[in-house]
């Protein structure tokens, strides 16, 4: 567990419940819980959401208490199961991140701590957070835009797994929009400030952070549609070539089906058939044949059928 102030740098520091000055603290679960048993300063509804004990689902949220902000947050990954977790409590003029990723809350600190300590007030650390947490988001979000462009070859050679392919980025980018309004909710709520922790003349710092969401929620929205276009282009091209495969089968059976004619017609074998005592009756039925699918040939090359 680790606190800094904001002075001329940032000092480590111990808790300090009524502090003047910006208080940053860095802990996992089991040191929240430490300093729960000695203070008692926040719900045990929250402490329980800290570490995953209660029946809520995965969403990024932010409630307000009396006294202080509780906040959740989570990072955007490919898969749901491997997604760390960003508890956050806001106090006046103090900050409490709890995460037990370890290299989530290191990068956390390490951005945070980059911030100058003399400008640095509450509501641009949160920002910082909340673009961390976007950070996230953009990379994955850029990766998804690369992974698109490489799909033009595979429309192309009809690759049979892109079908799949699309139902998981579709799935992907649902999940993607929904993670969105879900941080944009948890802006306006800390805009909202029912605690008066922040100051009119800094809000504008989370202002940004909220415009960065609604300018990514925008990109979500476009890959959403540029992937259901996609889509429809491989489905067309799947038409086209079952559209083809069928008009040679067409073709075929146009050319066979008069043969098949000739064949049941002398596969009769009346004896009052002339061709069939006839002499040259063979080499009459084969050259009939070859002058009927000639003609037809000739019919379906001139309608521009070939």
């Amino acid at each position: 567990m680790m606190f800094y102030t904001a002075k001329d740098t940032w000092m480590p520091c111990e808790w300090q419940k009524d502090t003047t000055n910006l208080l940053v603290g860095f802990c996992k679960s089991e040191d929240l819980i430490y300093m729960q048993k000695q203070m008692h300063l926040f719900s045990k509804n929250t402490i329980k959401e800290v570490l995953g004990q209660s029946d809520d689902k995965k969403v990024n949220k932010v409630d307000t208490y009396y006294g202080y902000v509780f906040g959740i947050l989570y990072l955007f990954t490919k898969y749901k199961q491997d997604t760390p977790k960003i508890s956050f409590y806001i106090v006046l003029h103090t900050l409490l991140i709890v995460c037990d990723d370890e290299t989530c809350l290191q990068e956390l600190q390490k951005e945070i701590l980059q911030l100058d300590p003399g400008v640095c007030t509450l509501e641009k650390t949160l920002r910082a957070v909340l673009e961390y947490v976007l950070f996230h988001v953009e990379r994955q979000l850029d990766e998804v835009e690369n992974e698109m462009t490489a799909f033009d070859e595979k429309i192309s050679s009809f690759d049979r797994g892109i079908a799949s392919e699309f139902r998981e980025y579709r799935r992907l980018m649902l999940r993607m929009s929904h993670f969105m309004e879900q941080i944009l909710d948890v802006c306006e709520n800390l805009l909202e400030d029912e605690n008066t922790f922040f100051h009119t003349e800094h809000l504008h710092q989370l202002k940004i952070a909220k415009d960065k969401a609604v300018r990514i929620e925008e990109r979500v929205r476009m890959m959403e549609e540029y992937i259901e276009q996609l889509k429809e282009e491989f489905q067309f091209q799947q038409d086209y070539k079952l559209n083809q495969t069928m008009y040679v089968f067409t073709v075929v059976t146009v050319i066979f089906l008069p043969l098949t004619l000739i064949v049941g017609w002398y596969g009769m074998n009346f004896t009052s058939m002339p061709e069939v005592t006839w002499k040259y009756g063979y080499l009459f039925v084969i050259l009939l044949s070859v002058s009927v699918v000639g003609c037809l040939l000739l019919y379906l090359k001139r309608k521009k059928l070939l």
